[in-house]
């Protein structure tokens, strides 16, 4: 130093054990063999002139927890190999009555593409057992129930499962009320549609209702159960605002086949059943009486005539009307999609290319 050359300034780790107690793993212990000399100051003097030295991150964490009066300290696992450091340095430094409380809890996961408020539910609970049971938890539920005793010193199991599950129902208590994040989600997801659709958009028969906040609540509510993030809404909506995709024949052709075959005399009888129901006959979209649609009390009664398992009939008017072969309960499907574009697109799916012929059951 008196020299003017490079120097360090380490902390001399003194022989025996450092011990200290954890939050969630309680007493620790570790042989001072195991610690290096940490270093706390070092040079940054370097060929073309000498610079000042600097504080490395344990000397710089230990003095400014000190100073702010830092009570407790919540980190990830990774660290409570440093920990023994910092216990040494606070008493190298006198300070070891203002030494924080130490927790190391469970480490996390990318959990990118989900809601906030998912992921603080997911991560919140990750080595924490709250006394009082419930599924969706939010800031102020843990600020109120939060206690470091419950938290655990096991490893946290990660569950995309989970973590998927949570976003769902997060998302859902979201579309229930009619928030400034409600409509943000809203807009979001309609401006992602219209561009990933845009190809199709003039297939777009249900313009009025996309840009209905009600009706799109509605048919998000209603896809709820296929997606995991928000970005899977456009996707899953796409059946119900633009019909089905049928540039692909074969494709079509096969999914209905595989599923089981219909021959087109019975979808057509189908089509002439429904074109005779009168608008009385088709249930508002608010309807939850738990009474049968119309249309699938219509399809029921084609199959008793025709001979046709009404599954199969089920599955033809839903690739009909939405281009998928399975989905939400096909009345509420109807419903959203509403009476005249059912009806339109009905009559313009050509069941002579997509079902078999009377000749060919």
């Amino acid at each position: 130093m008196a020299a003017g050359k490079p120097y360090t300034v380490r902390l001399k780790i003194p022989p025996g054990m450092t011990a200290f107690d954890d939050g969630v793993h309680g007493r620790v212990e570790v042989s001072n063999t195991t610690l290096d000399d940490a270093v706390l100051m070092k040079s940054t003097a370097d060929a073309y002139g000498d610079g000042p030295p600097l504080p490395t991150y344990h000397f710089a964490n230990v003095v400014d927890d000190a100073e702010m009066g830092v009570t407790h300290v919540v980190r990830g696992d990774e660290w409570i190999a440093s920990t023994p450091k910092h216990v040494l340095l606070y008493r190298a430094l006198g300070w070891e009555d203002r030494m924080p409380q130490f927790y190391h809890v469970p480490l996390l996961v990318d959990t990118s593409g989900y809601l906030p408020e998912a992921l603080l539910n997911f991560v919140g609970l990750l080595g924490f057992t709250p006394l009082v049971k419930k599924e969706l938890w939010f800031l102020e539920d843990f600020i109120k129930h939060f206690k470091p005793e419950h938290l655990s010193k096991s490893a946290a199991t990660v569950s995309y499962d989970q973590l998927n599950r949570l976003n769902r129902l997060h998302i859902g208590h979201i579309l229930k009320f009619d928030t400034p994040k409600r409509t943000a989600i809203l807009q979001s997801i309609r401006a992602e549609f219209l561009t990933k659709y845009q190809a199709r958009l003039g297939h777009l028969q249900m313009t009025e209702n996309l840009n209905s906040e009600a009706n799109l609540v509605a048919v998000l509510d209603a896809v709820l159960p296929q997606i995991t993030v928000t970005s899977q809404f456009s996707e899953a909506i796409a059946g119900i605002y633009l019909g089905p995709d049928l540039s692909n024949a074969s494709a079509v052709k096969a999914m209905l086949l595989g599923a089981s075959a219909v021959p087109a005399a019975a979808f057509e009888q189908l089509v002439q059943t429904v074109q005779a129901l009168p608008v009385s006959a088709w249930r508002p979209l608010e309807t939850t009486d738990g009474g049968e649609d119309a249309v699938k009390a219509a399809i029921r009664q084609c199959s008793v005539d025709t001979g046709v398992p009404r599954g199969a009939l089920l599955r033809v008017v839903r690739v009909a009307v939405t281009g998928l072969l399975t989905g939400a309960d096909l009345g509420r499907i109807l419903r959203l999609v509403g009476r005249d574009a059912v009806l339109s697109r009905l009559e313009a799916f050509p069941a002579t290319a997509y079902c078999v012929s009377d000749e060919n059951p």
